[in-house]
């Protein structure tokens, strides 16, 4: 296969991945990424942090325990992007939908 027919059926892919939100009004279509998408990631970083404590007072190796402390980084890292993305993106998606349901015009603003 030539590489530009990979392009396409990974454009294809992510098309179709994604018809389901097409339709959506913004504010269901938060809600829903925050219940299905955030809230799940949440609850397997914590999930998977309980595991981690345990491997750490397994006392493992050094090169075990590097694997172990190299896992509680990312999952503290993507725990801090759920926690920006809940904090500023959540709330300033409402703001957004809260404005296009009064028919705010932003243009008209300073």
């Amino acid at each position: 296969m030539r590489p530009y027919i990979f392009v396409k059926i990974a454009d294809s892919m992510a098309t179709r991945k994604y018809d389901e939100y097409r339709d959506k009004a913004l504010k269901p279509f938060v809600e829903e990424l925050q219940n299905d998408y955030y809230n799940a990631i949440e609850n397997q970083c914590a999930a998977t942090r309980r595991q981690v404590n345990k491997i750490k007072k397994l006392g493992v190796s050094d090169s075990s325990m590097q694997y172990v402390l190299l896992c509680d980084e990312i999952i503290s890292e993507t725990e801090q992007h759920i926690k920006n993305r809940k904090g500023i993106y959540i709330p300033y998606v409402h703001s957004l939908a809260e404005k296009a349901r009064d028919n705010h015009n932003c243009s008209n603003c300073s």
